[in-house]
């Protein structure tokens, strides 16, 4: 045999495997890609998809668990017992499932969740430190204002056994106009002692005022086994008992401090926010290639323990049929083996897809059509709608599960591997269908439906007391302003933004001889005493008199003034104008005093719709020489605001009935080409089977004709020359001297 070629080796009870090199089996080679792919996908799934479906990422990591026990239902046989190699097959797969589970839990809660709080949420400058905290729940990044320090000297630790013994230690963040209050506070881990010792991070450094804000994690499997898991500096928890220490008088501190509560954390730091972003990928990519590298180990060790797990049980086997009397059907079989199997490589170069049934036009509308629509369909629905239902996953996960299975196992039959990629394929589209469909639609209708109503709002009000809002409905004297609207262009796209003004901003500092006032001290006729008086001390008429009580009369105009605050901004898209021109929804209804908000879905991507909209406002703060907004507020302005919220459900309804329409057309047109062209194909190959057994027909009978009784008579020996032929082509008899 050639060295690193294949070789076919013969098992125990007559079976023949195909080696690979090296003495691996193929079987042994498929398991170990096998294993090597559910091992490497659960770092993938943790990074690009848990934060957008925790609960079928954990369904299918439950999954891969699950199958860990198959071995030990195969675990039979005299033989096979006689080695613990199914239990160890067993315990060695869930052993590294549960290793890479753990890995990827700590890659999430230590790079992915921070990099994608730095990316999506708020980055802060000009921070005073004595503002309150709740106004940045959603800060990521902090740069400080003015003087602000860290003070070390007031630092507090605390050790827990919750946390393998770490220091947990904060320090106050303060300024000269700080007075007792803490509002943010540096933290860090193993870096404080005694004597007001604070070395974390880049406390030292001066001249730096930057702080990277940590997280409050939310999540049930931080709470149930992921804090024990992340890296100490996650436990929010411990740095708030540190804190609580802080706040007891004590020698050590000495007056005691008094925190909010809703303190921010940060840890101190002289990188950028992009810095920070990039050392977070490159610890994610790092991470991910040393997972691959030791998947690759794993699978390898697997592989070999599949590997003897498969010749005891082929030894099992044969040891089985030995004890028992061969049946017809296993002579038949021997017979077979012995006569055809070397044949059987000379054959394999043949395209067999060829000799397949014809295709069925009922096979072609049940899984070509009907199935892989109805599929399509359910995962738009389900990830449209499901979202706004109360136990909603646990309709959309069990699903997406059976989903997978049913794929998994038409992946797995030979002849429908082309349904199984397509049902996959449709799966994918209507998924991702559905997902848009929720976030541009269902998520704004659902938001509205479970939140307040405010009526009576001042448009000057601030937004943190409405923050709970879902439909707002201002006072009279709201309105829209066309004349601070912008249109922002970016790729095309027309984003606008326009102010909520109140009318009674633009009278605060009007004169006080107004046009009410002068009314109400002339609504008394002057009486008889007043008028004969005035004839004693003026030579005035009553008709001078009546003129110039009309000119006083005259209305003052109000003098404009610019808002004290601007924080609910009317906002759409392609339906304005550079300038003044705000036509979005009821931009134009001088009735309309309402408006519906616009709130963010935690999934949007940096440069996304809602950052442009932010740009558009800071444009129009700009050009205007409006207040800059704290907390701005997107909302969608109109009369009616129940009918802006139904008008996210129907573009939702419509997007899915356009789906349906297009998807039977879609799969219709790709069935009925598929049965067609695969019926062709079917023809074509028939015909070609033919004419090659035709030709075959004619090359047997030619030789037949020259050779076949010459070579039958030389078989019994009976002649020992060349047979001589007669004049009409016979062969002469002869006979043996």
């Amino acid at each position: 045999m050639v060295p690193g070629q294949g070789s076919m080796r013969t098992m125990p009870g007559g079976q023949k495997k195909n080696n690979l090199p090296f003495g691996v089996t193929r079987e042994t080679g498929t398991f170990c890609c096998l294993f090597f792919c559910y091992l490497s996908v659960i770092p993938f799934l943790f990074v690009w998809f848990y934060h957008i479906f925790p609960t079928t990422v954990l369904s299918i990591i439950v999954c891969f668990a699950l199958c860990s026990f198959i071995p030990i239902a195969f675990n039979q046989g005299k033989t096979v017992v006689t080695e613990p190699v199914g239990p160890l097959l067993s315990a060695s797969m869930l052993a590294c499932t549960a290793l890479v589970f753990l890995g990827s839990m700590y890659l999430y809660w230590a790079h992915v969740r921070p990099m994608r709080a730095l990316i999506l949420s708020r980055e802060c400058k000009g921070v005073y430190p004595q503002l309150p905290a709740v106004g940045f729940p959603d800060a990521a990044y902090v740069t400080f204002a003015g003087n602000t320090t860290v003070d070390t000297t007031k630092a507090v630790s605390t050790i827990s056994l919750d946390a393998g013994l770490n220091t947990f230690c904060v320090a106050p963040i303060v300024s000269a106009a700080t007075a007792g209050r803490v509002e943010f506070w540096a933290v860090g881990v193993d870096c404080c002692g005694e004597n007001g010792r604070f070395e974390c991070d880049d406390v030292g450094e001066a001249g730096e005022k930057h702080g990277y804000v940590m997280q409050n994690p939310t999540d049930a499997l931080f709470d149930l086994v992921g804090k024990y898991i992340a890296p100490p500096i996650m436990r929010r928890d411990l740095f708030l008992q540190a804190i609580a220490k802080a706040e007891q008088p004590g020698p050590a501190q000495g007056e005691a401090l008094i925190s909010s509560k809703d303190a921010v954390l940060v840890r101190w730091t002289k990188q950028t926010k992009q810095e920070l972003i990039e050392g977070e990928w490159l610890a994610i990519m790092v991470a991910i290639f040393v997972n691959t590298a030791l998947s690759v180990i794993m699978a390898l060790g697997l592989a070999r323990i599949v590997h003897r797990f498969g010749e005891l049980r082929a030894q099992n086997r044969g040891e089985k049929e030995q004890s028992e009397q061969l049946s017809v059907r296993s002579r038949f079989g021997d017979v077979y083996d012995s006569t055809v199997g070397e044949h059987v490589e000379n054959v394999r170069g043949i395209d067999l897809t060829r000799h397949m049934p014809p295709p069925t036009l009922k096979d072609t509308v049940i899984m070509g059509i009907c199935v892989p629509y109805i599929i399509m369909m359910l995962c738009v629905l389900l990830t449209t709608y499901s979202g706004c239902w109360t136990n909603g996953h646990l309709v959309y996960t069990p699903f997406l599960s059976i989903c997978t299975v049913a794929i998994l196992a038409l992946l797995a039959t030979p002849g429908r591997v082309v349904s199984g990629l397509f049902l996959m394929l449709v799966m994918l589209t209507g998924l991702y269908i559905g997902k848009v469909n929720y976030t541009a639609n269902m998520f704004h209708y659902c938001s509205i439906e479970d939140r307040r109503a405010y009526s009576s709002v001042p448009a000057d009000a601030k937004s943190d007391v409405y923050w709970d809002a879902g439909i707002m409905t201002f006072g009279a004297k709201a309105y829209l302003s066309q004349n601070h609207s912008v249109g922002f262009l970016h790729k095309g796209v027309a984003y606008c933004a326009a102010p909520i003004l109140s009318r009674a901003d633009d009278c605060a500092k009007a004169p006080p001889n107004t046009t009410s006032a002068l009314l109400q001290g002339l609504a008394t006729p002057p009486s008889f005493l007043q008028r004969t008086s005035r004839m004693h001390t003026s030579l005035e008429t009553d008709d001078q008199i009546e003129t110039s009580l009309s000119a006083s009369q005259t209305p003052v105009q109000c003098k404009v003034v610019a808002p004290t605050r601007v924080e609910f901004w009317a906002i759409g898209t392609d339906c304005c104008g550079a300038r003044k021109d705000f036509r979005c929804d009821g931009g134009t209804d001088a009735n309309a005093h309402s408006g519906v908000l616009v709130r963010a879905t935690g999934n949007e991507e940096p440069g996304g719709d809602r950052d442009q909209f932010f740009k558009a406002i800071s444009q129009s703060v700009a050009a205007y020489d409006l207040p800059p907004p704290d907390r701005p507020v997107l909302m969608r302005w109109g009369e009616d605001p129940k009918a802006l919220q139904s008008d996210w459900q129907s573009t939702a309804l419509k997007m899915v009935l356009l789906t349906g329409l297009v998807g039977f057309l879609v799969h219709l047109a790709i069935g009925l080409g598929s049965y067609w062209y695969m019926k062709i194909l079917h023809k074509r190959a028939e015909a070609e089977r033919e004419k090659e057994v035709e030709r075959k027909r004619q090359q047997s009978k030619g030789n037949g004709r020259l050779g076949s009784s010459t070579s039958l008579w030389d078989g019994f020996g009976l002649f020992s020359q060349p047979q001589e032929l007669d004049r009409n082509g016979s062969p002469r008899d002869q006979l043996r001297v």
